[in-house]
């Protein structure tokens, strides 16, 4: 999983993520994430409660499948691509 908004050499499960990061949302891409589990999802929900949380997902993704199930792409923004996410 890459995290394009975080501090450069940090790792955002050492430290928690970014969630004042000058008013920018979070921005996770998950287009690399073959499956995700319970607690990834108990992960997003964390993060979802406590950042503006925006997903990169391809839709033909298992991942992507897994969050419409869920109905997390009716309470996290979710893009195909980077370049789809607003400024």
């Amino acid at each position: 999983m890459r995290c394009p908004d975080r501090l450069a050499g940090s790792s955002p499960w050492q430290r928690g993520p970014r969630t004042e990061a000058a008013g920018r949302p979070l921005i996770l891409a998950l287009d690399d994430v073959q499956y995700i589990d319970s607690a990834g999802m108990a992960a997003l929900e964390t993060l979802r409660r406590s950042t503006e949380l925006r997903i990169i997902v391809p839709r033909q993704s298992v991942v992507r499948r897994s969050l419409e199930i869920v109905g997390f792409d009716q309470l996290i923004p979710v893009f195909e691509r980077l370049e789809d996410v607003p400024a």
